[in-house]
């Protein structure tokens, strides 16, 4: 990581408050591409360069600090928010709507992940994951426990997907983090199905560095922690 010398302004006209999350829409074509800024309870569109203000997109939100995930359905491509505090919010390239999600308490979703061609959450304050039907973005999201499983105690801070084999078959693996640190990571398409959802294991690694905490490069998934 290098410091770059100085800085130019990309947006205004958001108040003085702090910009806590950025997040980008990426469209069918580059003319369709957005991004948001959170800060002060509302989403501005900032996509414009600095010579103009930024617009007003979501008001009254009671969290600035986003986890979010592009995802592509039959439906259309879409920009998936949650916070843990509100409702979970998508973007579809032209208006932002409140999907209906049952099964969980929708305001407790914390995180958000694509895998698999589903939308796996995490619930806040919980060792709880839950995930949506295959590509939906709305609907009964089914509980999937994970407390049982570590040894270390915590709660559940983050998924994140691992593609151990490179891309080359279906091994994407989904990995699971503990605020204690414990790691759980399962193989397979299905966690409703026995034949073809298994755990791989546990792992004790070191406790991580905030929901952000992972991060994907190539087929790699690098998690940040307090190491």
């Amino acid at each position: 990581v290098e410091i770059r010398r100085g800085y130019k302004n990309h947006a205004t006209g958001m108040g003085s408050t702090v910009v806590e999350t950025l997040m980008v829409y990426h469209g069918l074509t580059s003319g369709t591409n957005k991004m948001f800024a959170a800060l002060g309870g509302d989403l501005y569109d900032v996509t414009a360069e600095a010579t103009a203000t930024a617009t007003t997109s979501v008001t009254a939100m009671a969290n600035n600090r986003y986890q979010w995930v592009n995802f592509t359905t039959a439906g259309g491509k879409f920009l998936f928010i949650v916070n843990g505090a509100d409702a979970p919010r998508h973007y579809n390239g032209s208006a932002w709507t409140t999907p209906t999600i049952t099964g969980v308490t929708s305001s407790d979703i914390v995180h958000v992940n694509a895998h698999q061609n589903r939308l796996w959450f995490v619930i806040k304050d919980s060792t709880t994951a839950a995930y949506l039907a295959t590509g939906a973005v709305a609907g009964t999201a089914t509980p999937f426990e994970l407390g049982g499983q570590v040894i270390r105690g915590g709660f559940l801070t983050a998924m994140g997907t691992w593609t151990r084999d490179g891309g080359s078959g279906a091994d994407d693996l989904a990995v699971f983090i503990f605020s204690t640190g414990d790691c759980i990571v399962y193989q397979g398409t299905d966690p409703s199905n026995a034949a073809t959802w298994a755990k791989i294991g546990t792992f004790q690694l070191s406790p991580p560095i905030g929901r952000r905490c992972f991060q994907q490069v190539a087929g790699d998934l690098a998690l940040i922690t307090i190491d």
